[in-house]
C-alpha cells in the first residue's frame, strides 16, 4: 500500500491507521536527496521510495556522470527502501522530478539493469516499462539471484559490473565503446538473458564482451 505525499502527514498517525489490518507492505512518498534527511519515525510503519538512490542513478547516467558512484551510492538502507528508476509521478511530472528521472530511454533500460542487479531494497517497476525485453530480462535476473551476495568486479567511469554469488554476473556499460572482462565464476555454461547468447567458462573464468550502450545479465544454466 502506497501513501502519497507521506512527508506531509504526521508519522505518528500511521500506526493508528494500520492498527488491526492484516500485514501489508506499506511504503510512502518522502522526497529527499539524502538518506539522512528521512525522519526515522516513519520506519515504524512503512518503507519509502528510495529517492536518494534515484538521484544517484540520475547523476551517474547524466551527461558527464560517473558510474563509479553506483558502487556505493547514496541510498536508503535496504530494508527501508523501495527502489525505482521510473514511476507514474516521474513519467507525468518530468520537470518537477527532473533530479530523479533518467531522461534517455536507453539509459533508463541500463539503469533498470543496475537496479535489478542489486541485492538491496525492494525494486518497483513502472508497469509500462515492462514492454521492453531488457527490463523483463533484468527482472528475471533479479529473481534468479535473490539471496546471493553482491560483489563489485568492475568500476569505471562509464561501466560497472557485479557478481551475484558465484553463478551470475551483471555488466552495465553506458559508454559508446565495448567493455571486455574476465571474471572468476563457478565453471559451466552461462546464458545472457537479454540476447540468449551462451558462453562457457575457461579455467573457472568467464570472458565476456559487452557492447557500447548496453548491458549483459548472465546466469549459469548448465555444468
Amino acid at each position: 500500500f502506497r501513501f502519497d505525499s507521506a512527508k506531509h502527514l504526521d508519522p505518528h498517525l500511521f500506526p493508528l491507521l494500520l492498527d488491526g489490518l492484516p500485514p501489508l507492505m506499506n511504503f510512502g512518498e518522502l522526497v529527499y536527496q539524502r538518506a539522512s534527511d528521512y525522519p526515522t519515525t516513519y520506519w515504524q510503519s512503512m518503507k519509502a521510495y528510495d529517492f536518494p538512490l534515484a538521484w544517484s542513478i540520475n547523476r551517474a547516467f547524466g551527461w558527464g556522470g560517473d558510474m563509479r558512484g553506483l558502487v556505493t551510492p547514496e541510498a536508503l538502507w535496504g530494508p527501508h527502501a523501495v527502489s525505482f528508476v521510473n514511476h507514474h509521478d516521474l513519467a507525468r511530472n518530468r520537470r518537477g522530478f527532473r533530479d530523479f528521472r533518467v531522461r534517455d530511454l536507453q539509459d533508463r533500460k541500463l539503469a533498470y539493469a543496475y537496479l535489478l542487479a542489486r541485492s538491496h531494497g525492494t525494486p518497483l517497476i513502472y508497469g509500462p516499462d515492462l514492454r521492453y525485453k531488457e527490463i523483463k530480462a533484468a527482472l528475471h535476473f533479479h529473481r534468479a539471484t535473490l539471496g546471493t551476495e553482491t560483489v563489485p568486479v568492475l568500476a569505471e567511469r562509464n561501466a560497472v559490473a557485479f557478481k551475484r554469488g558465484e553463478r551470475a554476473l551483471a555488466v552495465i556499460n553506458k559508454g559508446g565503446h565495448p567493455v571486455e572482462l574476465q571474471v572468476p565464476l563457478e565453471p559451466g555454461i552461462y546464458r545472457e538473458l537479454i540476447t540468449g547468447w551462451e558462453g562457457a567458462t575457461n579455467r573457472a573464468k568467464l570472458h565476456w564482451r559487452v557492447g557500447g550502450r548496453s548491458s549483459a545479465l548472465l546466469c549459469r544454466v548448465a555444468e
